[in-house]
């Protein structure tokens, strides 16, 4: 069995319907019948090796310890749930031992239940309150096993969806969640205190198993519905369906920022954010910086927070501000860039020579860093977004309605039409399907063969200009990041 990288679709967040089973090709091979050291978890063990034990309730787990663990000194203690189709093993041969988290308990965890072959799942049903009480189980037993101060969870795909819903149903048992590549289903309970919970979403947005739709409605519904306060989206440009040390590693040292009481421990782990990131030895991909991330907890030192210190020491204010003044010259550079296309909301346009790319992606990775703000206010920018929401729903929702039904072929002419028609006023929306862009060259190409109308085919103006305004953007902007050290 392929365990590196065969990850499946789990269940959607948008209509909470288990889609089919869609695997992505493994980049690399664990045998199915290679499994780790089985040891009883021990203070003495080797630190940053992979041991394997089973707990009380039958799952078979991996465990992994920090270098000088000692009993009488209580670590964060992180706890990995896998996708779709794995096993327990997925974690340390994601996230290799002493790569990631290394000053931490790292524990992965099979899936409660049982599923094809000898794979686990986290979830089968719309109702997952069972393999959620089996897991409160094993967190209870952890911390009597390990010295732990705090419990992060990180869920992957399927984990990533399950992790949100066991932190809404036990939130007095997690300090923090990160939900890579999924999004949250709609009967997550959110009003029992998750909203008081760190809550990371994390997605590449060109994954083609989930769509990165999923975690950026999931941040929008939460942050703008219900009102969370600790909810933050790390989009991952360009970047697949694959797991991300650098990315996963970011997502909890804000989790971990954002819950500690201690004031120096939340100036380290804003600079561990800040540091530029080296790429991971499994996918070889450097996560880009969480800039958002680390001014959030920055703020919490001065600055509006919703979780704000009291009282900090004016040596360590003098170098909060310093981090913040450098996060702000480097927010400034862009802008510069920026003012030279985008001063005014009468320049938000689609005529494909606006770095559109640079703009909306600049928008999500400096949400809260001053200098940002204050450009984007100038644009009148979250205004204009929400106004376009409703034509860029329009897209998704024909889109996937009109998806291929058995051995009937899609229907491409409403498809076509719809975004050639809504673009204009959709243009700075980012959560499309992956595919669409080749898609909509394929369908102007066999325009006959589809029947597509011939005013549709005039407005087709509208989508080249789109994605060239993205794509030109998207390269400027990344261009542009180098010059962060």
């Amino acid at each position: 069995m392929n365990l590196l990288f065969l990850l499946l679709v789990p269940f959607s967040a948008q209509d909470g319907a288990p889609p089919a089973d869609e695997p992505i090709a493994p980049a690399d091979e664990q045998q199915e019948d290679v499994h780790p050291p089985e040891l009883e978890p021990d203070a003495g063990a080797e630190p940053h090796k992979a041991w394997k034990w089973t707990s009380a309730n039958g799952l078979r787990y991996t465990w992994v310890l920090p270098k000088g663990y000692a009993p009488d000194a209580p670590r964060d203690l992180v706890l990995i749930c896998h996708g779709t189709g794995l096993d327990y093993r997925w974690g340390s041969a994601n996230y290799p031992p002493g790569e990631f988290r290394p000053d931490d308990v790292v524990i992965s965890v099979d899936g409660p239940l049982e599923g094809p072959g000898d794979t686990r799942l986290f979830a089968n049903s719309f109702d997952n309150i069972k393999e959620a009480r089996v897991l409160r189980d094993f967190l209870v037993e952890l911390r009597d096993r390990f010295a732990v101060r705090r419990v992060f969870l990180y869920g992957h795909s399927q984990g990533g969806f399950f992790v949100v819903y066991f932190a809404g149903t036990y939130p007095e048992l997690v300090d923090g969640v990160v939900a890579h590549a999924s999004g949250h289903w709609n009967y997550t309970q959110d009003d029992t205190g998750l909203n008081h919970i760190p809550l990371a979403f994390v997605h590449g947005t060109a994954d083609p198993v989930v769509p990165f739709a999923n975690s950026f409605g999931s941040r929008e519904h939460l942050v703008e519905k219900r009102r969370f306060k600790l909810c933050r989206l790390l989009r991952l440009p360009g970047y697949s369906h694959w797991p991300s040390v650098g990315a996963a590693s970011a997502c909890l040292d804000w989790c971990r920022g954002m819950r500690t009481e201690d004031r120096n421990e939340a100036l380290a782990a804003a600079r561990a954010i800040l540091a530029p990131q080296a790429a991971d030895s499994v996918t070889r991909y450097a996560a880009p910086v969480a800039f958002a991330m680390a001014y959030d907890v920055l703020c919490r030192l001065e600055g509006p927070s919703p979780v704000p210190f009291q009282d900090v020491p004016r040596g360590l204010l003098r170098e909060v501000r310093a981090e913040k003044e450098r996060v702000n010259k480097h927010a400034a550079l862009h802008v510069k860039k920026l003012s030279k296309q985008f001063n005014s909301p009468d320049d938000l346009r689609l005529d494909g020579k606006l770095w559109l790319g640079y703009l909306a992606a600049f928008r999500e990775d400096f949400r809260g860093v001053d200098a940002a703000e204050e450009y984007f206010r100038k644009l009148d920018y979250d205004a204009q977004f929400a106004r376009q929401r409703e034509a860029a729903a329009k897209i998704n929702q024909v889109y996937y309605e009109e998806g291929a039904d058995g051995d009937q072929p899609r229907d491409v002419k409403p498809v076509f039409r719809t975004v050639v028609e809504q673009l204009p006023d959709a243009f700075l929306f980012e959560a499309y399907p992956v595919d669409l862009p080749r898609q909509m060259e394929d369908w102007y190409a066999q325009a006959a063969q589809w029947k597509i109308p011939r005013d549709a085919l005039d407005q087709y103006p509208n989508f080249v200009a789109w994605r060239k305004a993205w794509e030109d953007g998207a390269k400027a902007y990344a261009e542009a990041l180098k010059e962060w050290k």
